[in-house]
């Protein structure tokens, strides 16, 4: 069969223009332009589809697992969506490297899907680096909706097809591949990370409006969150307290609240979004 990633990613090179048709409307309309499906299950049985060869062969097929522990956490046996930027570790960077030298893929979001013994990723990228466009995301969540639907519905033969073409990830990393994942070590996801996604789908609104926050207003706000005071946190930063309090202000008005303690409140369940810099 040749090797293995020449197996995995045997259906999307045969149907690689058919995919990218398929992806073509998301693509004018949402400025996305990759996208691919792999479907996983507890014994380490692994399938993948995408418009992007390459991708599929080697970052799915052996680097996701292999250098990614954020990939093999349990927040991907649930229902929902991930954004792997939001929290970037070592690892990630590592892995982003990876995906990056393999053919530019940028501003990776995930949509899951499970099922009875596993999950489905849908996975969409940029190929060119735009920042902010995780809002993108965000802002069209309903389209992404319909579009899976309408994939599992148009490509079902390939769909199909892929499924003769499953591997066993064990058969590619030994047994680094965790077939019962547990919060434990190097998979740990911060609490802060699961309220943000959930609360793109419940209040898809502050999911934005914490997005929109700069990197000056989030290093601001992270000391904020720690119970600091004004004069404290604008030494620490070298900044003025006037400069603080604009911070402050800035962010009050993005996340449509009126006092500090609301401020606070809001944000507390995130606060590990807020940690760089302290």
């Amino acid at each position: 069969m040749g090797n293995i990633y020449d197996f995995i990613g045997h259906t999307s090179k045969k149907h690689y223009h058919k995919l990218n048709k398929l992806i073509e409307p998301l693509t004018r309309f949402c400025g996305i332009d990759r996208f691919w499906r792999n479907t996983h299950d507890i014994n380490g049985l692994y399938s993948v589809i995408g418009n992007y060869p390459p991708t599929a062969e080697v970052f799915f097929g052996q680097d996701l697992y292999k250098g990614h522990p954020y990939f093999r956490h349990p927040r991907f046996f649930r229902n929902g969506f991930v954004i792997p930027e939001l929290f970037k570790s070592r690892e990630y960077e590592e892995t982003q490297g990876k995906l990056n030298d393999g053919g530019d893929c940028y501003h990776v979001f995930i949509c899951i899907r499970t099922f009875d013994n596993g999950f489905i990723e849908y996975g969409f990228a940029k190929s060119q680096f735009i920042s902010g466009f995780e809002m993108n995301y965000l802002n069209n969540l309903q389209a992404i909706k319909k579009f899976i639907d309408h994939f599992e519905i148009a490509a079902k033969t390939i769909i199909e097809e892929s499924s003769k073409y499953q591997i066993n990830i064990s058969d590619i990393i030994g047994n680094q591949y965790d077939i019962q994942p547990e919060i434990a070590g190097d998979t740990i996801v911060p609490k802060s990370e699961i309220h943000f996604l959930t609360s793109i789908e419940t209040d898809c609104d502050r999911a934005k409006a914490i997005l929109t926050l700069t990197k000056r207003e989030k290093i601001a706000l992270g000391h904020y969150l720690t119970g600091a005071t004004t004069k404290q946190i604008a030494q620490k930063l070298h900044i003025s307290p006037r400069t603080f309090e604009k911070h402050l202000e800035n962010a009050k008005e993005k996340l449509a609240v009126t006092t500090r303690s609301k401020l606070f409140d809001i944000l507390l369940p995130y606060q590990d979004l807020f940690k760089d810099g302290i």
